[in-house]
């Protein structure tokens, strides 16, 4: 009996056909026959062509989910993504490219009579975000290869502790360990809280962690990227930020996923680069506002590796981003 299973999120699907080796597997869990035996394993993004997808047998299989457990472990024990696989013969190597918000995904392959080739894919966060979950909920389908087990989890270093909220903001619809994977990616580069003496008595309401700093704009989230932000030159091609500007109008309409919770107008000055990464935010019209209320902005906030200097970016474009009440959103160029 031939089965297909796929794991689908909106940037990235995992498929993978096989059949049932014993008639006693045709019952599974919830009636669905179990896949006993894996024929074809393929990886396969959204965004990209269909020659960017990854394709393999169980072999290869095994190793894209021992190379995602391996970098999510990273991204979970609070370590820099400088990580190199530290084994040389596996076929699916993840890892991070340097001074960019980019992950390199390969897959080192050689059939018989034929040189070895590599076949690469280069995944934003948003992509390596639901290269995970799909990943996750293949870990937690009992009825496609039960005996193909592993965990996410982080190393033995202690990790900071995430706000519920927060975290649950930072991606949309997420569940088991992934979730937590993704919300340490997506809040991988939030600088450390500075240290108080102690003779500070005075005790701080947790919540107010969470509210975004006082100012008459409000600051610029994330903090520390000002010094990126004031060196970096000012796009100049109107042609070229007006395409920007409707790529992440697109973009925020995907990931808001919550339209009628805006009661009023709320209006943030946005910073993008030239391949249309998100790179800061401002607040313009409710400075006080609970950065978990912040619609969808954090969500497609690539995260600025602390080596990443204003070299690494070509130029910047500034807009200005109206969520409405009505539930429409309208990006411009300022």
């Amino acid at each position: 009996m031939t089965i297909r299973r796929q794991y689908s999120l909106p940037n990235c699907s995992l498929i993978l056909d096989g059949w049932t080796k014993d008639i006693s597997d045709n019952e599974g869990e919830n009636g669905r026959p179990v896949m006993s035996v894996l024929t074809n394993a393929e990886c396969r993004f959204t965004a990209k062509t269909e020659q960017d997808s990854l394709k393999g047998d169980r072999e290869f299989l095994e190793s894209l989910l021992r190379a995602v457990n391996h970098y999510a472990q990273y991204i979970l024990s609070g370590l820099e993504a400088k990580n190199k696989q530290d084994w040389v013969s596996e076929k699916v190597k993840l890892e991070p490219i340097p001074k960019s918000n980019r992950h390199r995904l390969q897959y080192i392959h050689k059939e018989e009579g034929k040189p070895e080739t590599t076949e690469t894919v280069d995944l934003t966060t948003v992509e390596l975000f639901d290269l995970i979950e799909a990943v996750d909920q293949l870990s937690n389908d009992a009825t496609t290869l039960p005996e193909l087990t592993f965990s996410i989890k982080p190393n033995s270093r202690r990790i900071r502790r995430q706000e519920e909220p927060l975290a649950k903001k930072a991606t949309p619809a997420l569940s088991g360990v992934a979730s937590l994977t993704v919300a340490a990616i997506a809040l991988f580069f939030v600088p450390v809280p500075e240290m108080r003496e102690a003779e500070l008595t005075e005790t701080r309401d947790p919540r107010e962690e969470e509210t975004l700093p006082d100012g008459e704009n409000g600051d610029i989230i994330p903090s520390g990227i000002e010094e990126v932000l004031e060196v970096v030159p000012a796009m100049e091609d109107s042609e070229e930020i007006e395409a920007l500007a409707g790529q992440l109008q697109t973009r925020i309409e995907e990931n808001w996923e919550e339209q009628g919770l805006v009661e009023e107008s709320l209006s943030y000055r946005v910073w993008v680069t030239s391949e249309g990464d998100l790179l800061a935010f401002q607040p313009l019209s409710d400075p006080d506002q609970n950065i978990a209320e912040v619609p969808a902005l954090p969500n497609l906030l690539s995260a600025v590796p602390e080596e990443t200097t204003p070299e690494g970016i070509e130029a910047i474009a500034e807009l200005q981003v109206v969520f409405d009440p009505t539930g429409t959103v309208e990006v411009m160029t300022e």
